[in-house]
């Protein structure tokens, strides 16, 4: 599971210089926070290290500004932990600079993941509080790779998704024409999904709120949905504010 934050991030003029980067920093949150151990191989962690790469400090506004890959570890019994992953990073890189986050883009493996669906609805009173004002319409694209998979189930996604639509405070995803807004630069997985070109599809959606929760949650709907309708790919996620 890999996740890449694309906006901008300027550096606190406050901050000592050191030897910590993207890393060491997610390592030491996902440590407090219970997520990781420090062998990484314990039942009730949420996943091992693999690979993170920031900050990277800019001011444009749609460049990356850090990037990680992380090995779910009990993915088969409670699914993916999309929304405590998203959260992870973008505090990670909040503790380098001020963080303003366009955009949001994912590597997640629906063919191991398991059903998530008491997670997803443990946590609806959280977002059931949101301030109604705190609702944002993003652009989401799905990217099968060289695989057809996401054309091939793509109004069996959506119905899946419109399913959540009433638990969700008015998720209402719909079929787009509309282009997600490019990046700056390509995440460094892009090529796990293949060379050849991609297939993809996109969806209008409603988010609760346009924080990293917030999208999380957004993405572990669109994680079950794949698995839901039978995916077996690994499926790419982009979530771009318009």
């Amino acid at each position: 599971m890999a996740l890449g934050l694309f906006g901008r991030l300027s550096r606190h003029a406050d901050r000592p210089q050191a030897d910590e980067d993207a890393y060491s920093v997610f390592h030491a949150l996902s440590s407090l926070l219970g997520h990781l151990t420090p062998t990484g191989l314990d039942a009730g962690a949420a996943w091992g290290m693999n690979d993170a790469g920031g900050p990277s400090f800019t001011e444009e506004g749609r460049d990356l500004c850090g990037w990680f890959q992380v090995s779910p570890l009990n993915e088969h019994v409670v699914g993916l932990p999309i929304p405590s992953f998203t959260d992870t990073c973008a505090t990670t890189l909040g503790r380098f600079g001020t963080l303003d986050v366009e955009g949001y883009e994912y590597y997640l493996p629906t063919s191991v993941a398991g059903p998530a669906g008491r997670q997803i609805a443990n946590a609806e009173n959280w977002f059931s509080f949101a301030p109604p004002a705190s609702r944002t319409r993003v652009v989401v694209s799905l990217d099968s790779g060289d695989a057809s998979a996401v054309v091939d189930r793509r109004d069996d996604v959506l119905e899946q998704l419109s399913r959540a639509a009433p638990t969700e405070e008015g998720l209402d995803p719909r079929a787009t024409d509309e282009t997600a807004p490019e990046f700056a630069e390509a995440v460094p997985w892009r090529w796990w999904l293949g060379h050849g070109p991609p297939h993809t599809v996109t969806f209008s959606v409603t988010l609760t709120e346009w924080t990293p929760l917030g999208v999380g949650r957004a993405v572990s709907l669109i994680s079950e949905a794949c698995r839901a309708v039978g995916m077996v790919d690994h499926v790419g996620v982009r979530v771009a504010r318009v």
